[in-house]
């Protein structure tokens, strides 16, 4: 049981690491694209 274990929990653990990155990588470019939008709506507006 335990040696099937370890690497299930390591397994699961690496695609957690994954979807982490890829979420905060999406999470990133939304910050960029709304930094950006933000900037020439005050750049328009004063």
């Amino acid at each position: 049981m335990e040696t099937l274990q370890t690497p299930l929990g390591l397994v699961v653990a690496v695609l957690a690491l994954i979807v982490l990155l890829k979420v905060a990588k999406l999470a990133l470019k939304l910050l960029m694209v709304a930094v950006v939008i933000g900037g020439l709506y005050l750049a328009f507006v004063a």
